[in-house]
């Protein structure tokens, strides 16, 4: 039968500008582990309201206390100041944990890890060192006949399924956040971020998350191999102003969490193009980092490792 462990770490600090791990756990000889769920609490200087954690990654490893392979896009805001998309679901969290997927499902994208292997969560500081970080995570541990039973397939080819560190075609979750670049204070369309996906890839979306700011004002998405906006009816795009934001973050402070994007959002794969986030502010100038935006999603690559 699959074990199900409860993991949980804490770190005093992370350097400035770096990465280090909040939580380890090497899977046993004998079994294989997928992750599923994840909950941090970020840093926080009861002083001053400060909170320098910037955001986790999952990641594995052969080695305990050293940064492994991140996977990629698996880039989780977890800052205090209501961008924590991974809220840690405590009695003091208003969200509850960031469920990646459905565990022991045959087709889930969960993060999968073969025997041995060291599961890391690891946070990343900005400029400024963090105070305390804790972080937990739920996982099971799976034999290979749990794992015959669920996917067909032996215990050495866990982890090249969806999710697996050991694909050669990785199809993983997609998690990547983006800060904006000062604005003009024009009101005029600016680029948050521009993400350029290769002809090898491919990406869906099907949740965005948006901390907002004073000046904020709409947002939209733009394929620009297609020329189609998202949404794409003038003026009736996303508003993201402080009070009137269509797109909550799902931070713990949040009533709100992030919610479904429409289906022909959903439906559309962004591939051998660029996939710019535009914002407009209201004619006031938004300084950067003013706005934070969260995608969630599945990535899929025609070749390349994680």
């Amino acid at each position: 039968m699959p074990k199900f462990v409860p993991l949980y770490g804490e770190v005093d600090s992370i350097p400035a500008n770096s990465s280090k791990p909040i939580i380890e756990y090497k899977v046993p000889s004998g079994y294989v582990a997928e992750l599923f769920a994840i909950g941090v609490i970020p840093d926080l200087d009861p002083a001053t309201g400060a909170s320098y954690l910037d955001g986790v990654s999952v990641a594995y490893s052969d080695q305990e206390g050293v940064v492994g392979s991140v996977f990629q896009h698996s880039n989780i805001s977890a800052n205090h100041d209501g961008k924590n998309a991974a809220p840690y679901g405590n009695a003091a969290s208003r969200q509850p944990m960031l469920v990646i997927d459905r565990p022991l499902t045959f087709g889930n994208l969960t993060y999968k890890f073969a025997t041995g292997k060291i599961i890391q969560l690891v946070g990343r500081a900005s400029g400024t060192a963090t105070g305390k970080v804790r972080a937990r995570a739920f996982i099971y541990l799976l034999d290979k006949n749990d794992v015959m039973n669920i996917w067909g397939i032996s215990l050495d080819d866990f982890a090249s399924l969806a999710g697996g560190h050991n694909q050669s075609k990785p199809v993983l979750p997609y998690f990547e956040y983006y800060d904006n670049k000062a604005t003009s204070g024009t009101g005029d369309w600016e680029n948050l971020a521009s993400i350029k996906v290769e002809p090898y890839e491919e990406i869906q979306l099907f949740q965005c998350g948006v901390h907002p700011h004073d000046n904020s004002k709409l947002l939209r998405f733009y394929d620009d191999r297609l020329n189609k906006y998202f949404p794409d009816r003038n003026p009736y795009y996303w508003r993201i102003t402080a009070t009137e934001n269509m797109l909550p973050f799902g931070d713990d402070e949040d009533y709100q969490g992030r919610l479904p994007l429409p289906d022909d959002i959903v439906n559309h794969i962004w591939t051998e193009t660029n996939l710019d986030i535009q914002i407009q502010d209201n004619n006031a100038v938004i300084p950067e980092g003013g706005v934070r935006v969260q995608l969630v999603g599945i990535y899929r690559s025609k070749g390349g490792g994680t």
